[in-house]
Order: C-alpha cells, then structure tokens, then sequence
C-alpha cells in the first residue's frame, strides 16, 4: 500500500474555517476543477458551522483535491462534498476550524497529515526552500 501525505499551509495571513452533507456523484477525473461554489457540495453545511462550502470551504475542497491526486482515492463517487460529510462525522471540524488528522487513513489508505506551515509575512520567496522541500518529500500541500 503506498504512503499518502500531506502538509497543510495557511498560506499568509489568511485562517479560514470550514463544514455538511452531498451524496452526489462526481467524476474524479475532473478533480482538478473542482471549486467551492457552483458546484452540487457548495451549499453543504460545514460542520457545525452554520457556513457552507461555497462559503468557507476552501480548504475542504482543496483537502478533496489532494485526496484524489495523491492516489489515495479512486472512487467516482468521492467529491468535497463526501469528505466534507466524513469530516462532519469523523471529528474533522473544532471550534478553530479542521482537524487535519480527521483524512488519516481515509479510503482504508495510508494518507497521514503531517503538519502545517504558518506563511505570516509578506514574503513567499523567505519560504520557498522549505516548500520545495515539502514538494520533494512527495507531500501533497494545501495552501
């Protein structure tokens, strides 16, 4: 079984929340434009939040995005809107937002979170060792 990772990056200053429930199929082979809004998920309630995916859920669809290109998930029916739904149930979602930890092992594979990066100041160049680092460890980042 192959080794999924991901590291999480709040890239800048921007922290979003994110949380609800789709049972509509989507093509995974269309992953790569999957988007918050207009979408069948885009109205699914985040969590507990009282926001919706269209709303707050970039991170959730990016997240989504990750799973599937990293091989870790290969079923048709699998959309933000699902893993939105898994997180919701899973203890994907606290107070500060998602629980990263929540897609460990999701689809029976060995997808890990393994940590976050915090990008405060104005300068992306001060970090671009440490991301392509990231890149060439084979981690799939959301920013």
């Amino acid at each position: 079984m192959k080794n999924y990772k991901i590291a999480l990056t709040a890239l800048l200053t921007s922290i979003l929340s994110l949380t609800a429930v789709s049972t509509v199929s989507a093509d995974i082979s269309n992953y790569a434009s999957w988007k918050q809004s207009g979408e069948s998920w885009s109205s699914d309630i985040i969590g507990s939040s009282g926001e919706t995916i269209s709303e707050v859920g970039c991170k959730i669809v990016s997240t989504a995005i990750q799973l599937v290109r990293s091989g870790a998930v290969t079923d048709d029916s699998f959309n933000p809107g699902v893993l939105n739904a898994y997180f919701s149930s899973h203890g994907g979602y606290n107070g500060s937002g998602m629980n990263f930890t929540a897609a460990d092992g999701y689809n029976g594979s060995d997808f890990s979170y393994e940590g976050s990066l915090k990008l405060t100041d104005t300068y992306l160049k001060d970090h671009t060792k440490e991301l392509v680092d990231y890149y060439n460890k084979g981690l799939y980042m959301v920013m």
